[in-house]
């Protein structure tokens, strides 16, 4: 059983492109943070023992990239990202992420109309025009806000249990820095006093009472060891959703993402991570079918007593007492 003095620890990233958007990352018991951290820093000193690696899913920094395309030479992208996701596939933590797709008229303007703006009086009325214009212009992280309300849901109903706190730490993307955090924290700040009904009836009680912290913090993700793990968990999401979505046959993108799949939370009773880990939305959209369609590849197939004790384990770490 968890301890009830245990402070759980969120953090996050994002990906996205046009229309998709990956929004989530790891939660994990404070007392394995040195753990994680050791892990991480031991990947990095392999790499380079003389570098303070800034390591992402798609590596931009020059420095980064001349380290590992020494070190793994013949296709150094994929060889990388298979053995940072292995590394993160042994450590104490879950995995949660919501993907959503732009399925608004956005993407019919796109495709059905000259890029010039000046053209737009030509297809549409007077009065839409600058709707129109406010459309074009927005960028896709305007997701980002519903995509963390499904990812606090999960950490709410699943994690959350005889703990006595939950810290929130958010690294957003650095061209919608301000207005996301004052959307993020409006957002956090509602189910922090009122928590969630659902249609059905369903309710989870208010983030206060569940021991969540005041405000989320929000940080320089790309120095932080935790962002940096959670920028791999979506990113292999994001690009997975990006080749379903492009109808890509290959299964490199969907073998990647196993190496992680038993960190998810999950459905204890079947093991299931889409709808539980990994929410998909909306309904209508086209990777709601198409990740839907994968499922059975993305249970999580042990016996469900040992996923419970995975569950708590990969929270609280060997250490701790159940």
């Amino acid at each position: 059983m968890l301890n009830g003095n245990n402070l759980l620890c969120f953090f996050d990233d994002s990906h996205n492109n046009e229309d998709l958007i990956a929004f989530g990352g790891i939660i994990f018991d404070e007392g394995n943070k040195q753990e994680i951290k050791k892990e991480w820093r031991k990947y990095k000193n392999l790499l380079s023992p003389f570098e303070d690696l800034k390591l992402k899913w798609s590596p931009e920094d020059k420095t980064t990239k001349e380290v590992l395309m020494n070190y793994y030479k013949h296709d150094w992208l994929t060889s990388f990202r298979f053995d940072a996701l292995n590394v993160i596939s042994s450590m104490n933590l879950q995995i949660v992420i919501s993907m959503h797709q732009d399925i608004r008229w956005k993407t019919f303007i796109k495709n059905n109309i000259p890029k010039c703006i000046k053209d737009l009086k030509r297809y549409f009325p007077n009065e839409i025009t600058s709707e129109v214009r406010e459309i074009l212009r927005r960028p896709p992280t305007d997701f980002l806000g519903e995509a963390f309300n499904y990812v606090l849901q999960r950490i709410a109903r699943n994690c959350v249990e005889n703990c006595s706190s939950v810290s929130i730490n958010l690294d957003i993307p650095p061209k919608a820095k301000f207005s996301m955090q004052q959307s993020l924290t409006r957002i956090y700040r509602k189910h922090y006093f009122q928590g969630f009904s659902f249609p059905n009836g369903d309710y989870i009680r208010s983030l206060e009472n569940l021991g969540f912290c005041e405000v989320p913090s929000f940080l320089v993700g790309g120095k932080s060891t935790f962002c940096q793990i959670a920028d791999f968990c979506v990113g292999v999401v994001q690009n997975w959703g990006n080749h379903l979505i492009s109808m890509d046959n290959s299964k490199k993108e969907l073998n990647l993402l196993k190496i992680i799949k038993d960190k998810f939370i999950c459905n204890i009773q079947n093991g299931k991570i889409v709808g539980y880990g990994l929410v998909i939305w909306p309904p209508q959209a086209k990777i709601y079918e198409l990740v839907k369609a994968h499922s059975e590849q993305l249970t999580i197939s042990e016996h469900t007593e040992d996923r419970k004790i995975k569950h708590k384990l990969s929270l609280i770490g060997s250490s701790s007492n159940l």
